[in-house]
């Protein structure tokens, strides 16, 4: 399917990650990660996070902290 295709071999960069949702925005397909890894988000004590706040990001390398 094209959609995939074009999906797979698209990156893109969001900078510092202050404005973009971590669990509610899209990333992959048409659902959120909240409804894709419910038992992740479940988990988490951030669930309002923006993606800044769910690690450290250093040398372009992020590590992740969810909860």
């Amino acid at each position: 399917m094209v959609s995939n295709a074009i999906t797979n071999c698209v990156r893109f960069k969001m900078g510092e990650g202050k404005t973009t949702s971590f669990w509610e925005d899209f990333w992959v397909r048409d659902r959120p990660l909240k409804l894709q890894f419910s038992c992740l988000y479940k988990l988490s004590n951030k669930e309002e996070g923006k993606v800044s706040d769910m690690g450290l990001c250093l040398n372009e390398i992020r590590t992740w902290k969810l909860h």
